[in-house]
This record gives structure tokens, C-alpha cells and sequence, in this order.
């Protein structure tokens, strides 16, 4: 399915190859090819909202015209396998997800209705939880899978989505990155996933500077500019200096002109990591007082200190934590 949109992305890309008739071809027969095979992923996750997510994009990139309504009629029944009416996803990312995947129908098949729908239902969770449910919390942080703080997994996904929240992006966000890398602790299972998968702050911040321009807090604009500098590894940038304590979530940082300090701790408030896809099998103690430095250009670098890190720890004694030594690791086999 990423090969089929990489191909639809060539040919409709302004300046590609639109004219290219053997392309155009290689999509369809691809697309075909997915459709009578139409396969399914173990995890549920792949069907109910990556493949859709996928399929209704490039039927929009597309075009109905120059579809076979065989492929519009299958792709539009995949797309209701996201279907967020039927199953309570808590809000959150995954309920962006599959409201995309409406907006994307809505858009390619010229049902405006479902389009507005969409729009209504997504602006919804554009608002602050209480601790037992899932989305912003009222100290800007991000929980998901429970009170449980992963602003720079499923966070960062949302943020993506719905960016016009901008207080969750200059007051959280900010002070989870140092230059456009999130601190590890706040991932959470995603850190199995390689340092080009999750560690760089996945929205770019032209987004950023697009919302900075619509808003009409002068304070808002400049802070919003300033991050979306330090994502870019500006040195001109203004420097976020302060302390922020996430009460709801456990977590602490600290950041100076040339150093940062992130602790992360739990509480029977707080669920301190999670383990399952078989991911993050030996992150027991992430959330028992780790605590992780930054010192190299920490507003604007790259986070090199914990780059690819990660196979190498010594997981049972992580950096701060408190722990008696040498206890064997739970076993995960989720």
C-alpha cells in the first residue's frame, strides 16, 4: 500500500509525471492487485486505520474520474472498517485517525455531509480531559492506553491532526523536545520502532508557522515561531529556559541555556510505560525516576546523547532509577 502511494504521489505531484500513461497504469494494476487480495495484518491497528488511512488518500490524490468504479466501490468499503461510530476509541489519535479516513471519502466521492460530520466530531476532542480520559490533560501533557503519558507517540499523531490546539503544542510539546527530537521517555513502546521512525517531532513546523500567523495572541505567535525555529536547528532562535512540572502525568523538566534534565516518575495516578506488540519487552522501570540529560546544544541539536541507544541499555539499571539492584526483569509476552 506505501508503494501504491508513492507511485500515485509521482504521478500527481505538481511538476511529476502526470502524463506518464505506463505509471498510471503500474497504480491501477497495483491497486487492483490489493483489492482482490485485499490483505489483512495481524494487528488490527493496519486495518481499521493505516490501510484505509492509505486507500482514501490516493482515491482523493486520484481522482474518481480516473477510477474504475470497481476501485472507488472497494475502497470505499474498506474505509468503513474505520469505524469510529460503532466502537468507543476514547478519543485520541486513533479516533483522528478514522475520522480522517471520513474526511477522505467525504472529500474524493463529494459527500459534504460526511465531510462536516468529520470536521464536527474530530473539533470535539479538541478539549481538556480529566485524568481518566484520554487526550490533553490539564498540565498539556498527552496521555493514551490510560492515564498514561505519550505525548510524543500517539501525542504527536494528534498534534499532527489538530494542530489548531495550540496551547498543547507551545505548552506541552516545546518542553518534551530538544531541537526536533523528542525526550525518550514520553514515547513509550515506539522506541522499539528505530531512531527514523519516531525520534524526530514528526509535524514540520511550516505548520507551525502557518498557525502562528492565524492566531491572535501576539505571546502565542512569537512562541509558536520560536519552537518551530528550534525544530529547524535555528541558533537564532529564542531559547525556551524554565521549569515545567506535568502534574498529571509525572513528568518533570528542566531546561537551561545548554542543558535539559527530563524525569520521568509514576504514581497509582499513572500507568509509567506499556508493553505490547511485542514492544518495549524490557521497559519495567521507565517509569521509576529515570532521568535523562541532554547537554549537546540541547534547544537546538539533535539528541544525540540517546540516539540508537536502546539495544545496549542495561535495562535494569537505567539512568535514576530507583530500584533495588540486579532484580530480574517481568517477563512481557504481549
Amino acid at each position: 500500500m506505501f508503494r501504491i502511494s508513492t507511485m500515485t504521489a509521482a504521478l500527481t505531484v505538481p511538476g511529476g509525471r502526470e502524463n506518464d500513461t505506463v505509471l498510471l497504469w503500474a497504480v491501477h494494476c497495483a491497486l487492483r492487485v490489493w483489492i482482490e487480495q485485499d490483505w489483512q495484518n495481524p494487528n488490527w491497528w493496519w486495518n481499521y486505520i493505516q490501510d484505509p488511512l492509505i486507500a482514501t488518500g490516493r482515491m482523493l490524490m486520484l481522482g474518481v474520474e480516473r477510477m474504475s468504479s470497481e476501485e472507488i466501490n472497494a475502497i470505499i468499503t474498506m474505509s468503513y472498517r474505520a469505524n469510529w461510530w460503532i466502537k468507543d476509541w476514547g478519543g485520541g489519535a486513533n479516533l483522528v485517525w478514522q475520522l480522517q479516513v471520513q474526511l477522505y471519502r467525504g472529500l474524493a466521492t463529494s459527500n459534504y455531509s460526511a465531510v462536516a460530520q468529520g470536521f464536527e466530531v474530530m473539533w470535539n476532542t479538541v478539549q481538556i480531559q480529566n485524568l481518566s480520559t484520554w487526550g490533553v490533560q490539564t498540565d498539556w501533557s498527552y496521555h493514551f492506553h490510560g492515564p498514561q503519558i505519550l505525548t510524543g507517540a500517539y501525542g504527536d499523531a494528534w498534534a499532527t491532526n489538530i494542530l489548531h490546539f495550540h496551547l498543547a503544542t507551545r505548552e506541552g510539546d516545546a518542553w518534551f523536545t530538544m531541537g526536533s527530537v523528542w525526550t525518550w521517555g514520553i514515547l513509550g513502546r515506539v522506541i522499539d520502532r528505530g531512531v527514523h521512525v519516531w525520534y524526530t517531532h514528526l509535524f514540520p513546523s511550516d505548520q507551525l508557522r502557518a498557525l502562528a500567523m492565524d492566531v491572535s495572541s501576539a505571546y502565542t505567535a512569537f512562541a509558536l515561531l520560536d519552537y518551530a525555529d528550534r525544530l529547524e536547528h535555528r541558533h537564532e532562535a529564542r531559547p525556551l529556559v524554565g521549569n515545567r512540572h506535568f502534574y498529571t502525568s509525572d513528568f518533570q523538566v528542566h531546561r537551561r541555556g545548554n542543558w535539559t534534565a527530563a524525569l520521568k516518575m509514576h504514581s497509582f495516578r499513572t500507568i509509567a510505560t506499556e508493553c505490547d506488540n511485542n514492544e518495549n519487552l524490557n521497559g519495567e522501570h521507565i517509569g521509576d525516576g529515570v532521568l535523562n540529560l541532554y547537554t549537546r546544544d540541547a534547544q537546538y541539536g539533535s539528541g544525540e546523547e540517546y540516539e540508537n541507544i536502546f539495544a545496549l541499555l542495561d535495562w535494569k539499571t537505567i539512568n535514576g532509577i530507583t530500584v533495588e539492584a540486579d532484580t530480574p526483569l517481568v517477563r512481557c509476552n504481549r
